[in-house]
């Protein structure tokens, strides 16, 4: 076979057979809760990190009504504190910060936070 014709089989094979021969779609997760894009509001993705709207406002919430530590609900069901203690969207570690909230899978830094705050107005600002 030339190589166009193994390159249209490939090309027919995936658009047919996507999840089966190419391996299960990806479904993005919230770091905190665990729920997809599709479930939630508004999802902020950072590298190879998402959280959703409302894990955000928790987390601003923890810096606000709690002191250090700063955990959301959802590390306990996850069987505690990650591992590492940097931000998992800047990647700073926590002493280098002005805080972490820590989260079932991985952490958030308080210029995150706002961050994040920040783009979800912005979002609700153009949707306006």
């Amino acid at each position: 076979m030339t190589f166009l014709a193994v390159l249209a089989a490939i090309v027919l094979l995936a658009f047919f057979f996507p999840t089966s021969l190419f391996g299960p779609r990806l479904r993005l997760r919230c770091m905190c809760c665990g729920r997809t894009k599709d479930q939630v509001a508004a999802f902020i993705s950072g590298p190879r990190v998402y959280i959703c709207d409302q894990c955000v406002r928790d987390a601003a919430g923890a810096f606000i009504t709690s002191g250090p530590p700063w955990a959301l609900p959802c590390t306990a069901t996850a069987g505690g504190a990650p591992a590492t203690q940097r931000c998992s969207f800047c990647r700073k570690p926590a002493e280098d910060t002005l805080g972490l909230v820590l989260m079932a899978h991985g952490a958030i830094c308080r210029a995150c936070v706002e961050l994040c705050l920040n783009i979800l107005r912005e979002d609700a600002q153009a949707a306006t």
